[in-house]
């Protein structure tokens, strides 16, 4: 056994004491006195809440309860328990509060703006100026990427209607490519084949021949069936296929 498992039994060589909560005799090598205070558990326990325990004290504005920090009561402070009671509890941070008090220093510091004396850094003028949104979205380029994929993943039609957008037509409103997809069964207009997991948005009246980008107007296609297509007459393009005649 160790010289802790033995420091109640008494041995020649070994120094006594007593534990300061219970009292109960110890003996320790020499090199040991002092070290030890307490003979460990519960007594040991009311040491270390002793300090914390004598720090508690009620509340000057409400009177809750509450323990402040050491460095708080060395300091002479630590008798508010939030900064809304130390607000109510002392004179300057009722008269700092004061709504009308608020007005004049906002007015006071918006004068001395307008006459130059204080100045608002800003953008590469702030000392503390990192280089704005671009340099962190160069910093977060793989993040941003990563969020923008797990996006697109998780609402692929929203996606789709997103990318089908034409430069000064408009966009295609939310819901119209899964709209269209059901009404279809999620089959080729052509074909027929399953394009649930790949598909084109197709224009029936082509652009190019003045059809509009509107619901209307919009039918998915498989890849193949669309690059045939591709801006031909539709009726033209059936017939070619075999339908419409």
């Amino acid at each position: 056994m160790t010289w802790h498992a033995e420091r109640f039994q008494a041995k020649e060589g070994r120094v006594r004491f007593d534990c300061i909560v219970c009292g109960r005799a110890m003996w320790f090598p020499p090199c040991k006195v002092g070290k030890y205070k307490t003979c460990g558990g519960d007594c040991a326990e009311q040491v270390r809440r002793a300090p914390v325990h004598a720090r508690t004290r009620p509340c000057e504005t409400c009177g809750a309860t509450f323990t402040p920090r050491q460095v708080q009561v060395t300091n002479g402070g630590g008798r508010y328990c939030s900064k809304k009671c130390s607000i109510e509890g002392t004179q300057l941070g009722d008269i700092g509060n004061r709504p009308e008090n608020r007005a004049k220093v906002s007015a006071t510091l918006r004068r001395l703006h307008e006459m130059g004396v204080l100045k608002k850094l800003r953008g590469a003028d702030h000392p503390q100026w990192t280089g704005g949104k671009a340099a962190w979205q160069k910093k977060n380029a793989a993040k941003l990427a990563a969020q923008a994929r797990a996006k697109r993943l998780a609402n692929p039609d929203r996606h789709r209607e997103y990318v089908a957008k034409r430069r000064g037509i408009g966009r295609l409103p939310r819901g119209t490519i899964r709209r269209i997809g059901t009404a279809q069964k999620w089959k080729c207009a052509v074909c027929r084949t399953g394009i649930r997991d790949k598909y084109h948005i197709d224009h029936i009246q082509p652009l190019a021949r003045g059809g509009l980008h509107e619901p209307n107007n919009i039918q998915l296609l498989c890849p193949p069936c669309n690059l045939t297509k591709n801006a031909k007459d539709p009726i033209a393009f059936m017939q070619s296929r075999g339908f419409l005649l």
